[in-house]
């Protein structure tokens, strides 16, 4: 988002939301939040996965 749009937060922080897959994940796959966090935690990147009833979220 451009940063005039949206005020994240008071502190400068920018947080970008982005939607895992193109489909709804099934209740059967795993991993998918491993390996999503394991290269963000590996770069000191905070996210926050947000899973609804049609699509899964990575707020980075």
């Amino acid at each position: 988002f451009p940063s005039d749009l949206l005020l994240t937060s008071s502190t400068g922080e920018l947080w970008r939301m982005v939607r895992i897959g193109g489909q709804p994940l099934g209740f059967d796959e795993c991993g998918i939040v491993a390996q999503i966090a394991e290269p963000l935690a590996a770069a000191d990147i905070s996210a926050y996965y947000i899973s609804t009833f049609n699509f899964d979220h990575a707020l980075v």
